[in-house]
């Protein structure tokens, strides 16, 4: 992600997410596993949600 995306600019970072899903790996779902590898990869700037679950 960091190295695809603008740092600080959600809209990019997910139109680098929307972009990685069409090209390379379609994702199911953000679970565990996926989960974890965007929060190791894209460590959120502040304490705000940047995804919610329903």
């Amino acid at each position: 992600m960091a190295q695809h995306a603008t740092q600080g600019d959600p809209q990019d970072v997910l139109r680098t997410i929307d972009r990685f899903a069409g090209e390379v790996r379609w994702p199911m779902n953000a679970g565990p596993d996926k989960g974890l590898l965007v929060e190791e990869t894209a460590p959120p700037a502040s304490n705000a949600p940047v995804m919610q679950t329903r």
